[in-house]
Formats: C-alpha cells, sequence, structure tokens
C-alpha cells in the first residue's frame, strides 16, 4: 500500500466515525452488524430480540439517516 493510500484509508476511517457517532444508537447497531460483522438481518433479529421484519426497516431507516448526514457534509 502506498503512503497516499494508506493516510486516505486513515482519512476515510475518521470521517466515517465522525458520522456514526451522529446516527441513533439503534441504527448505529443494525449497521455496524450488518457491514462490519458481516451479520444477516436473521441473526440480527435474533441478537437484538426484535422481529425479523423490524430489522430490516429500522436498516432502511439507518440507510436513510446516513445519506442525509453524508449530503448535509456534502453542501
Amino acid at each position: 500500500m502506498l503512503p497516499d493510500e494508506a493516510l486516505q484509508k486513515l482519512q476515510d476511517s475518521e470521517f466515517l466515525k465522525k458520522i456514526l457517532k451522529k446516527l441513533s444508537t439503534h441504527h448505529k447497531i443494525i449497521l455496524l452488524l450488518h457491514y462490519q460483522e458481516d451479520m444477516t438481518f436473521e441473526e440480527i433479529s435474533k441478537i437484538l430480540n426484535k422481529p425479523l421484519n423490524t430489522v430490516k426497516s429500522q436498516h432502511h431507516r439507518a440507510i436513510i439517516e446516513l445519506r442525509k448526514l453524508l449530503n448535509n457534509i456534502q453542501k
């Protein structure tokens, strides 16, 4: 990995941490479990003791919230 690539990854990581801090807790948990831990929605629903469709809905809302935060930063 080139130094420029390493620096960009570090900056991206810090940026992502800042954005995730702004998300609501339950949205952050679902996104982290799904994307960072590679868990399925079924696995997440069992862990959180929530119906599968609730987890899917919360995931969808989390993505919408994340997009809004990203759009606000770009403006």
